[in-house]
């Protein structure tokens, strides 16, 4: 097909109707969540400012997730503010919850990533 096209033989284009973060961020919205993140007020503002989430933020986790998996995002009067894609399993989310970003490296042992979830990786 390639071959042909240089050779300039005619063909038809199809325009994407979507930008490729907007058809993430499409897929994203239709996943079914795993489990869910509890956040505070400081955490809830800065989400609604386009910021990732960060481990300080988090009140609690709850559900059973890996890393990857789809989560809801709530605050603490367990209102739906969105959904996103964990960096961390349950298990290593509830270790950092309340936690400094710079502490997650000597609580987990790893050098772990930023944000529980990169704004990337999340719908509001």
């Amino acid at each position: 097909p390639l071959t042909a096209l240089s050779a300039g033989v005619k063909c038809s284009w199809f325009k994407s109707s979507s930008t490729p973060n907007l058809a993430r961020k499409i897929w994203i919205s239709g996943m079914k969540p795993k489990g869910t993140i509890i956040i505070d007020h400081g955490a809830e503002i800065a989400l609604k400012a386009g910021k990732s989430l960060l481990s300080v933020g988090v009140k609690s986790i709850q559900g059973i997730f890996d890393r990857g998996d789809m989560v809801c995002i709530q605050n603490e009067m367990h209102q739906e503010l969105g959904k996103g894609l964990t960096s961390y399993d349950m298990r290593e989310a509830e270790l950092i919850s309340g936690k400094k970003t710079s502490d997650i490296s000597e609580i987990l042992g790893y050098e772990g990533r930023g944000a529980l979830i990169h704004r990337d990786d999340m719908v509001l």
